[in-house]
């Protein structure tokens, strides 16, 4: 038997061997997976989400997706609990006060880190796209991902 080299796949990234039975004439095609090689152009931050993403095992634009959705619903939660959290907007907005609040924090605080994980969600799901992965669904699930000012009724 006959066998060529090993082939990278460019779409997936996988390795593909592919043999040719010279006797009998068949051709025998086996797929080897192997990690998904990381774009040259993913650094910094982006290496990181891709990582986190765990894009390196299985189709990276599901691996992607799958991980902005699951940061989507996080953000989403911190949001929520802002809109309803009335003690901590009259209570400890810009400095702490555990006495009442029976935490560190502040609404500033919560704020500022809802803002760091929308401008991580932004970033991956530009990486997604960039990486040719519809991203159409994140970005509708993102819409209306806010930061509040204020809780519902102050």
């Amino acid at each position: 038997m006959f066998l060529l080299p090993a082939v990278p796949s460019v779409v997936s990234g996988t390795t593909v061997a592919i043999g040719v039975a010279l006797g009998a004439g068949a051709v025998l095609i086996d797929r080897m997976f192997s990690k998904n090689i990381k774009p040259r152009w993913v650094t910094g931050k982006q290496e990181k989400y891709w990582d986190q993403a765990n894009c390196a095992e299985g189709d990276p634009c599901e691996q992607i997706k799958a991980y902005i959705r699951q940061e989507i619903l996080q953000a989403r939660k911190k949001r929520d609990s802002m809109l309803y959290d009335k003690t901590l907007f009259r209570n400890a907005y810009d400095v702490p006060n555990p006495a009442i609040t029976n935490m560190n924090g502040t609404w500033k605080g919560h704020a500022r880190d809802l803002r760091g994980k929308v401008d991580k969600i932004d970033e991956m799901i530009a990486m997604g796209a960039a990486m040719g992965c519809n991203m159409s669904e994140e970005i509708i699930m993102k819409s209306g991902l806010d930061i509040p000012n204020q809780p519902l009724s102050p």
